[in-house]
């Protein structure tokens, strides 16, 4: 059941980076510098660190970019969500607040 659910979220992952490149694309063509003032990748306990795997593959070999270019705009395209009690307390809280 485990395995399961990880293939799930890996294939969702990538059906969501293939999604937001095929949007900026309609939007800024092959601007790829632009797509870090336009999308943030979040990554955390529900968005699987894959993503930055699979923004590089679909960078270089779908977009023709070189690792670099590519790694440049993954690296500025990528939030980091904090982890720890302290942050799961703190998101807890701020839901509450909102339903309140």
């Amino acid at each position: 059941m485990r395995v399961e659910a990880a293939s799930r979220a890996r294939a969702v992952t990538k059906a969501a980076r293939q999604d937001v490149l095929a949007r900026f694309r309609e939007r800024h063509g092959a601007n790829w510098p632009l797509l870090p003032e336009r999308a943030c990748f979040q990554m955390n306990d529900t968005h699987p660190t894959i993503a930055v795997a699979e923004l590089m593959r679909l960078l270089i070999d779908g977009e023709g970019l070189g690792w670099d270019a590519a790694w440049g705009i993954t690296q500025k395209a990528r939030a980091r969500a904090p982890a720890g009690p302290d942050a799961a307390y703190n998101g807890l809280m701020r839901r509450r607040a909102g339903l309140a």
